[in-house]
């Protein structure tokens, strides 16, 4: 019998669980920001942009998700101004 997946404990963790859940697409996006994560990748920043609406904001959320996952600590910086 499969053990049943461990349910998250906070509210954070919650709220979290819910948006990773609601992100769908993106699929090719996803796999490049996962490839920036590896030790071998020569990248330290990463610079975003694009038309307003398109999206941006929910991906790099989607990308710092997972770059926690993995032992990072993003660190978002607005650079409009």
């Amino acid at each position: 019998m499969a053990e049943p997946a461990q349910r998250p404990s906070t509210l954070r963790e919650r709220l979290l669980s819910a948006r990773r859940r609601r992100f769908v697409g993106r699929e090719s996006e996803k796999a490049l920001l996962g490839e920036l994560l590896r030790p071998e990748s020569p990248f330290l920043l990463l610079h975003v942009y694009g038309p307003g609406g398109v999206g941006k904001t929910t991906l790099l959320g989607e990308f710092a998700a997972l770059a926690l996952e993995h032992g990072f600590s993003p660190l978002p910086l607005d650079a409009r101004d």
